[in-house]
């Protein structure tokens, strides 16, 4: 039964991929498309079988268990399931549901209870087999990550395939995107978001419907997962503005930046209950006290305010983007972690020289404003990563979507460096032979 339903769920989506006008017009075809999400739907089980045998199913088969819960209550009464799956959770629950609610445990959370939600939807029509949850998530994933690789598209036209690879194929990605979790989720809205930015772009007549989807995407971040909502709103303002007006698009970014980091100060000293810092101090002494586990890494204490977040900058730094190492490599998934993070740094630092070697490093003005979201967003989520978590194996997973778009900054700029013709390199070549035979 379970691969019936996965054969005949897959072949619905696979027909949608190659009818939808939406997976169009991509410079690599549907069978790219299809070929990854069942790629995806391979890598998910995966996913659930690791988290499954190595660490007793975690979130990912938590959220299937308190679906099941909310879905048998269907059969007790059914406006009790509508209740539970639609209702507003949060506060004393209604007497009729107090003993649901006691069993499902993080009533209180709104993130964790949304992913409650939506597995109960899904329970409805997948027999309750976790791999039909994980082509139901892969099926939102593979939305969002057609919207990324479009607007990717749309300002390197001429690099179908390098971004597919980039966007499709990034390891952690592929792996942290394709289980029952936020991950799939969170790529899904930023799709969407991006899409219809570059629809707000390209259709001025349509502008106020784009933005009223931008809007409503920007909720459901919200609900899914607060802090990446929060962190891409400057770079969105920045973007938006650099696109229009792209001259001095870095600087425009600083400015937006600065901007942002000046009110958030200035919010939680008129009002501490809005004190950005002291929350992020809060999450962070949480994972740092509360939180046990066999992948725990040091983490200093951050004082709730700009000042101390800046001086434990450098540490979040080197958790998020230099580890895991070899030495932090205590089974094989830390190892491949640490593996790919070898792998991007040498692609940074070829890029860097490729930058640097360039005759004429700029580019045009349009790709800098996305490219340049691309950074800031990037280094931006990452960083504010390892301010909060002390944690290396959640610190792989949360950082996959930042790095994602860190990544594509510098292939964006490669693909932008001029290239040069066979007498040109012969002419650099002879050039440099001379002058170190004059040295």
């Amino acid at each position: 039964m379970e691969l019936l339903l996965i054969i005949i769920y897959g072949s619905i989506v696979t027909f949608g991929i190659y009818h939808l006008s939406f997976f169009k017009h991509t410079g690599v075809g549907s069978t790219w498309i299809t070929a990854n999400f069942w790629l995806k739907i391979g890598v998910g089980l995966l996913y659930g079988y690791v988290h499954q045998h190595y660490y007793n199913g975690a979130d990912t088969y938590a959220y299937l268990k308190m679906a099941n819960l909310i879905y048998e209550s269907l059969y007790e009464n059914p406006l009790h399931y509508l209740q539970l799956t639609f209702g507003p959770n949060g506060g004393t629950p209604p007497a009729h549901l107090a003993d649901i609610v006691s069993q499902i445990g993080p009533w209180n959370d709104t993130k964790t209870y949304a992913m409650f939600r939506i597995n109960a939807i899904i329970r409805l029509f997948s027999g309750g087999y976790y791999s039909v949850h994980a082509l139901v998530f892969n099926l939102l994933a593979i939305i969002g990550l057609t919207g990324i690789y479009k607007t990717f598209l749309h300002y390197i036209p001429h690099a179908h395939k390098r971004l597919f690879f980039l966007v499709f194929l990034l390891p952690s990605i592929l792996f942290w995107g394709s289980g029952v979790h936020k991950e799939a989720l969170n790529l899904c809205c930023l799709g969407i978001i991006f899409y219809l930015s570059i629809r707000f772009f390209q259709a001025p007549k349509q502008q106020f419907l784009q933005l009223i989807g931008v809007s409503i995407t920007l909720l459901i971040l919200l609900l899914i997962r607060p802090h990446l909502c929060l962190l891409l709103v400057p770079a969105l303002l920045a973007w938006y503005w650099t696109h229009f007006r792209p001259a001095y698009a870095f600087l425009k970014y600083i400015v937006i930046y600065a901007i942002s980091i000046t009110a958030v100060v200035l919010l939680g000293q008129w009002k501490p209950s809005l004190n950005f810092f002291a929350l992020i101090a809060y999450i962070q002494y949480v994972y740092v006290v509360y939180e046990s586990g066999s992948s725990d890494i040091p983490l200093a204490l951050m004082e709730p305010n700009l000042l101390g977040t800046l001086k434990i900058l450098p540490q979040a730094f080197f958790n998020t983007l230099l580890r895991p190492t070899w030495s932090d490599s205590t089974n094989w998934l830390k190892g491949l972690a640490a593996l790919e993070m070898l792998g991007i740094w040498c692609f940074i630092f070829f890029s860097i020289r490729k930058i640097l070697q360039s005759p004429n490093p700029s580019i045009p003005h349009s790709p800098n404003s996305w490219l340049y979201f691309c950074l800031f967003f990037g280094l931006s989520y990452i960083l504010f990563m390892g301010l909060m978590v002390a944690n290396l194996g959640a610190i792989v997973r949360y950082r996959s979507i930042g790095l994602l778009f860190l990544v594509g900054f510098f292939v964006g700029r490669v693909l932008f460096l001029p290239r040069l013709s066979m007498r040109e390199c012969i002419d650099r070549h002879e050039t440099k032979k001379g002058r170190a035979i004059r040295l």
